[in-house]
């Protein structure tokens, strides 16, 4: 089958039709483009309008708790210290004495210091008890100066709020009364 040639009045409306499906195109994509780049603004200002209702009041107590969430990993950090420094033997060595925490971090706002009651208190010296009996304390109520309360006071010590040993022999007996 013979197709008849193309004459040149037909190629020029085949010519304004491809380029103007190509300017169409563009045109779209150009479109698309604008869409896309408004939407990204639009999420990006919601975004900056959420973090500017977080003021600096608000975020304050944040960064409280965050130190006091560091200070307690100092604490942790220091008692496995001052566990690993006991070692095998029962008792710290002079040399082998873990490094103090850093200084405590003032209590958060709302956190109160209260009065114990007395189901407070023996709840308190039932928990004292129940870590002085277990290693490394291996506290003994019925023996009469066992080294729990050397241990012990010895970690009070090195953790910058000294306690003698005759005081925490004292509560270690008061919490083994209460504890039995």
């Amino acid at each position: 089958m013979d197709r008849p040639p193309l004459d040149a009045r037909a190629l020029w409306v085949l010519l304004v039709l491809a380029v103007g499906l190509l300017v169409l195109s563009l045109a779209l994509f150009v479109v698309a483009l604008d869409y896309r780049r408004r939407h990204s603004e639009a999420v990006l200002r919601r975004y900056m309008e959420g973090l500017r209702r977080y003021t600096v009041s608000s975020i304050e107590p944040l960064r409280e708790r965050v130190a006091a969430l560091d200070a307690a990993q100092a604490e942790a950090a220091f008692v496995e210290a001052s566990l690993a420094a006991l070692g095998d033997s029962g008792s710290f060595s002079g040399a082998a004495q873990a490094e103090a925490p850093p200084a405590e971090v003032p209590p958060a706002p709302g956190d109160e210091v209260k009065e114990l009651k007395t189901r407070e208190r023996e709840t308190l010296l039932k928990i004292i008890y129940g870590m002085a009996i277990a290693p490394p304390y291996k506290f003994d109520p019925d023996a009469k100066r066992g080294e729990a309360a050397a241990i012990i006071a010895s970690a009070t010590d090195a953790a910058g709020c000294s306690v003698s040993d005759d005081t925490v022999r004292k509560w270690l007996k008061e919490a083994a009364k209460v504890a039995r």
